[in-house]
This record gives C-alpha cells, sequence and structure tokens, in this order.
C-alpha cells in the first residue's frame, strides 16, 4: 500500500520569494501552452499533444531566461506527492456493523456523533473579513493584510473539519467492521438550497474518504448503499412496511403494523448495514 502524506510548508522569506518565482513561472507558461494549443486546434482541428510541447522547453528556457531556476520536473509535472510504501496492519476481525448517514449523527447502534459545524460557529466571522476585503481598494496594502485573514480563517475551519473527520473515521474504523453509508451524491444535494449550507459544512465527501482509506489499512469494510427509502422502510426485523408519506417535517413516525415509532434518521441508518449484506 501506498498512502501519500501532505505537509505544510514554513518558508522563510528567501525561499517564499523563490516559492513565488516559481508559481509565476508556472502560471505563464501553463497560460502560454494553452494558448498555444487552443490556436492550433483554430488552425487545425486538433490539438497539440503534451509530447509535442514538452520537446520545445529545452528551446523555450534558452529564449526565457527566467525558466532556469525553476526544476525541470515542475514545468511538467502539476504537483508532488511524497509516497511511501507502508504494511497493512489489519485489526481484529469483528462481526460488528454500522449504519449512518453522512452526517453521523444518528448511527444504527444508537451511538450518536455531533459533527462540530464549525462553519456555522464561524459563519460571522467570516461575513466580517470578506467584507472588509471588499471595502478595500484592490492592489493596496489593506486589501493584502485583509485577504490574508481572511485566508486565516477560512483555513481554520478547513482544518477543524479535516481534524474531526479524522477521529470520527478512526473511531469508526476500531469500532466495526462493517461500515455503511448513505450513497449521497453531494452535487445532487447541494442544489437543494435548504440543505446546501449543512452538507458542505458537514464534510460528509471527506469524511467518507478519511474513513475508506483508514478501513483499507485495517482490513475493514465500507460500503456506499442507496439511501432511497431508508427513512420510509420500517427496520424492524420482519416488518416490510413502508411509510409511503413520509415528509422533511415528519422527524419520527409509528409502523402500523409493528406499532414500533422511529426516528427517521436512525430508522434510515438501520437500514443501511441491512442493505450493505444484501447488496
Amino acid at each position: 500500500m501506498r498512502p501519500s502524506f501532505k505537509y505544510r510548508l514554513y518558508p522563510n522569506k528567501t525561499q517564499q520569494q523563490v516559492i513565488e518565482n516559481t508559481l509565476e513561472h508556472c502560471r505563464l507558461l501553463y497560460n502560454r501552452l494553452l494558448a498555444e494549443r487552443k490556436e492550433a486546434y483554430e488552425k487545425s482541428g486538433q490539438s497539440m499533444s503534451y509530447v509535442a510541447q514538452a520537446k520545445r522547453f529545452p528551446a523555450r528556457k534558452a529564449a526565457i531566461p527566467g525558466i532556469h531556476s525553476v526544476h525541470s520536473q515542475v514545468l511538467q509535472d502539476d504537483y508532488a506527492v511524497f509516497s511511501c510504501e507502508v504494511a497493512i496492519v489489519s485489526l481484529p476481525p469483528s462481526e460488528a456493523m454500522m449504519g449512518g448517514d453522512l452526517g453521523i449523527k444518528h448511527p444504527s447502534d444508537g451511538e450518536r456523533f455531533d459533527h462540530p459545524q464549525s462553519l456555522g460557529k464561524a459563519e460571522r466571522k467570516l461575513k466580517r473579513l470578506q467584507r472588509a476585503v471588499s471595502r478595500q481598494k484592490k492592489g493596496s496594502r489593506r486589501r493584502k493584510k485583509a485577504v490574508r485573514r481572511l485566508a486565516k480563517a477560512q483555513e481554520r475551519v478547513a482544518n477543524q473539519r479535516r481534524v474531526a473527520a479524522h477521529q470520527i473515521a478512526r473511531h469508526l474504523v476500531h469500532s466495526y467492521g462493517l461500515i455503511a453509508f448513505e450513497d449521497l451524491t453531494a452535487q445532487r444535494l447541494l442544489k437543494n438550497h435548504h440543505l446546501a449550507k449543512d452538507i458542505a459544512d458537514a464534510g460528509w465527501h471527506q469524511l467518507v474518504q478519511v474513513t475508506t482509506f483508514k478501513a483499507e489499512r485495517a482490513g475493514r469494510r465500507v460500503v456506499l448503499r442507496d439511501p432511497r427509502f431508508t427513512s420510509q422502510d420500517c427496520s424492524t426485523p420482519h416488518c416490510t412496511y413502508r411509510r409511503t408519506d413520509l415528509t422533511l417535517v415528519d422527524r419520527v413516525w409509528q409502523g402500523p403494523h409493528c406499532g414500533v415509532w422511529h426516528d427517521r434518521d436512525r430508522n434510515a441508518a438501520q437500514n443501511l448495514p441491512q442493505r450493505a449484506l444484501v447488496g
């Protein structure tokens, strides 16, 4: 297994200047290469290939002295990844199963995880910083300072979300042999403006990715299942009732056949592991 590791760099002023120069050269080169491809397509109906453009890098470096300071691999690749071989250390086998919506508020076994709504808590501060940026004149020192403050605030929110995802994922992987998530397409859900902010803030996609990665390393299993009718289908064993008139306003409902009251989210979570077993 070859996992990738991401590290934040803290360059000094000299190193930062070198990085900024490198990024600027890469930006200019990218725009030039893109323009060449568009021009070639407009003239002949066929774009230029990567190989054809890469062969011209030596001539470009001779014509543009500044490019000499940029490593050749940086000019050819979009990013760098640190990876290494890591042995898979499997956890002891576990028959425990867990199902939950991607908010992880109502897992099937009743354990509740309150995902920190970091973006909502910091929303006022972010809005204030955004207004401060818009009030400053473009290109001014004050605007640059305001942009840096806004970026730091947004980074803190992203870091809090990432840490929470890793903490929840670690607990799930160590506690359950099978973890079933709702297969919710974020792009489709974000079209619902009433749910969009909560979905984005919960970092559902990130949580699934982190849990899947940790599960693979630990010999656990993560599956995604179609969430349709998981809230409406009664999760009581051997009960086949489906509540067809359930709306988003209805948070609890009672099965007329079994008489059991269901919290809609927990009921959906309880249905997921069973779907994982048959799917």
